[in-house]
């Protein structure tokens, strides 16, 4: 039991806020699911000494539906929490697209007022690598596809760092 304590302590000071997050989310859902089974649910239509299949059957109908509740609220919930939109509401600094790089690694379009700038950054560090400066003015409105026009803005700042260096 000490042993379990203590790989439960050790994961918990490496896990990052969103595995703990889901793991209370799972302990939630599974003690839900588990005071459901032990109280019986809603009473049976028929009298208690001969329950039917059918009882167990939309007991067990219910239960699947209340997991497939829980695993949707926190999906909701985790999507809503990882949105940088949401927060930017009214404000002059928005993450217009990211990009992951790998796990520690990622480049990120920031609009700050009229201005864009291309952002990279690492567990260790953030740097501004440009300024970036989009050629038709109607693209500051509309949201960048992903993997289309982003990725023709990254590779003319390549040429364009590129031919600055010959």
């Amino acid at each position: 039991m000490t042993a379990l304590r203590n790989r439960l302590q050790q994961w918990f000071a490496a896990a990052s806020r969103k595995q703990k997050i889901q793991a209370v989310l799972l302990l939630v859902g599974v003690l839900a699911s588990f005071g459901l089974v032990i109280s019986g649910g809603a009473a049976p239509q028929q009298p208690a000494d001969e329950p039917s299949t059918l009882y167990f059957a939309g007991v067990v109908v219910k239960l699947i539906g209340v997991l497939l509740l829980i695993v949707g609220c926190g999906v909701i919930v985790m999507r809503w929490a990882r949105n940088p939109r949401r927060l930017s509401r009214g404000g002059q600094m928005m993450v217009v697209e990211t990009i992951r790089l790998s796990p520690k690694q990622a480049l990120h379009l920031v609009r700050v007022g009229g201005q864009q700038f291309l952002v990279g950054a690492t567990d260790q560090n953030i740097s501004l690598i440009s300024q970036v400066e989009l050629a038709d003015p109607a693209d500051d409105e509309q949201p960048i596809p992903i993997g289309q026009d982003f990725n023709r803005l990254l590779q003319g700042f390549l040429q364009v760092r590129s031919s600055g260096k010959e």
